[in-house]
């Protein structure tokens, strides 16, 4: 039992050494390499609006946020780890009531998305009758073919149709930061941060 636990803490230390020392995916031009507070000041410093009542909440492990992304109203949701509190995915919502609406909002958002992040690795694909598009975020840009152990994480562009029963179409941009999604998941398998910390002391 000793030995899995040491494996788990030697895991989770090359882990936490990897996410300090590698880049991370960005999200809102804000790299996503570190605790929930600290990332949200700054979305709120760009103009985010939380909502208090729902992240007052002491079981979510996603802060919901209101403001502009890339020109449209949206939904912004902030996801952390329950135990470390780093951040591994940001999730942006748009909505609408209207079909054609939709489609040129998710192929203006597809476009904008590549666009900003340049000669990322695209792929397209289908889900629930409808077209989504994953951009693979490069670690090294001199790479010529996408290899998922040098991508940083990615941008999942996909969409919902009604998912409340409220007839709203619903656009979701998800970006996800590989390293501390990776940690997140082992956290949550019983990888334990605290007991780590208490032994380099």
């Amino acid at each position: 039992m000793k030995k899995v636990v040491f494996l788990l803490a030697a895991l989770l230390l090359s882990l936490s050494i990897r996410a300090a020392q590698e880049p991370h995916v960005k999200f809102m031009g804000l790299p996503m390499n570190g605790v929930a507070s600290t990332f949200e000041k700054k979305l709120i410093a760009k103009g985010l609006v939380a909502d208090v009542d729902y992240n007052a909440q002491k079981t979510v492990t996603a802060h919901r946020f209101y403001g502009q992304f890339m020109g449209q109203d949206a939904t912004i949701f902030v996801y952390f780890n329950a135990k470390n509190k780093k951040v591994y995915q940001a999730k942006v919502v748009l909505e609408t009531l209207d079909e054609e609406e939709m489609e040129k909002l998710y192929t203006n958002m597809v476009q904008l998305i590549r666009d900003e992040n340049g000669n990322n690795f695209s792929d397209e694909g289908e889900q629930n009758g409808h077209p989504n598009h994953s951009i693979y975020i490069k670690k090294f840009p001199e790479d010529k073919r996408y290899r998922p152990s040098r991508s940083m994480g990615r941008i999942d562009i996909y969409r919902i149709d009604n998912p409340e029963g409220d007839g709203y179409l619903k656009l979701h941009i998800d970006y996800i930061d590989k390293l501390n999604y990776e940690m997140n998941e082992f956290i949550m398998k019983g990888g334990n941060p605290n007991t780590l910390k208490k032994k380099k002391h």
